[in-house]
């Protein structure tokens, strides 16, 4: 008849088992005793022993190696809780997550940006997902790096004001190139859309990008115009005017959506006709107003 398989570890206890009977109680209690404390201080050892400088990540088979305080940037993330832990005996860290995927996340750890001009749509939704799971903080908050001089930023920079009434628009990017976002904002003049990283630093009537501007009369009615201003191109294209419409709240809300090739808008919801379609790829959400009371507030 065939016998059950048996470990090396059970081997060795089924012989420490036999071993005890031959011990007397007077040895036996010391015995545990001490065995018990050697357990303790080591589960102790390994609790306090200070984190490694440098942490290594195996995710999917390809390494990323980077500091200890780099992983803990956001308080109550994902690595918080993995840092707990000690490593695999090669002293790395196995996540099995798509690396391509990954990847954005470490540069976003290191800088603050968050690279995603290589990821299609598809891609994109994945790494969206993972993040989630990786319990980053919310994505849809402006860009303290790439805003205009006179921008002041709060609400963990979801709100954008304007700090001095000279007459010119100021406005500010995204940290990242989201698909979707709302501005919520209580001006009578303001603009939204998308534009290259660096347009918002300028004060210009008109910066490169595809935005919708916003207009409020002083009859409540909402006067909004498409203004496209391409990256190659020497002027600004031909503006598309959308027929006036009543506001029918004090505040206005603007929830823009982008594809693979167009832009639209929609305005305290009622989705426009008019829409930027043949747009870049390499573009990020964007605001700019006009009126230093009423800042817009982004969320996604």
């Amino acid at each position: 008849m065939p016998f059950p398989e048996s470990t090396t570890s059970d081997a060795f206890e089924a012989r420490w088992a036999e071993l005890r009977t031959l011990l007397s109680s007077e040895v036996l209690g010391p015995f545990d005793t001490c065995a018990t404390d050697v357990a303790s201080a080591l589960r102790d050892m390994q609790r306090s022993r200070a984190p490694t400088k440098i942490v290594t990540l195996n995710v999917g088979g390809t390494r990323f190696a980077t500091f200890h305080e780099t992983l803990l940037r956001f308080e109550g993330s994902y690595f918080h809780a993995l840092l707990q832990w000690p490593p695999t005996e090669n002293g790395e860290y196995f996540l099995d997550f798509d690396p391509a995927l990954f990847a954005p996340i470490m540069t976003y750890l290191r800088s603050g940006h968050l690279p995603l001009d290589s990821l299609a749509g598809g891609a994109r939704d994945d790494f969206f997902e993972l993040y989630d799971y990786l319990q980053l903080p919310p994505l849809a908050a402006w860009d303290p790096t790439h805003c205009h001089d006179d921008v002041l930023l709060s609400a963990g920079d979801t709100v954008l004001a304007k700090q001095r009434g000279f007459n010119a628009f100021v406005g500010a990017v995204a940290v990242t190139p989201l698909r979707r976002f709302c501005v919520s904002d209580n001006s009578v003049f303001v603009e939204v859309g998308y534009c290259p990283r660096d347009s918002s630093r300028k004060a210009d009537a008109t910066v490169h990008g595809y935005v919708l501007s916003i207009e409020i009369d002083s009859a409540g009615e909402i006067h909004a115009v498409l203004k496209a201003y391409p990256a190659e191109a020497a002027q600004p294209l031909p503006p598309i005017f959308v027929p006036p419409f009543k506001a029918t709240t004090s505040a206005t809300t603007v929830v823009v959506t982008r594809d693979d090739e167009s832009i639209s808008f929609e305005v305290n919801g009622v989705l426009l006709n008019q829409r930027f379609s043949d747009v870049p790829s390499a573009l990020y959400p964007m605001t700019r107003l006009w009126n230093v009371q009423q800042p817009p507030a982004i969320s996604a």
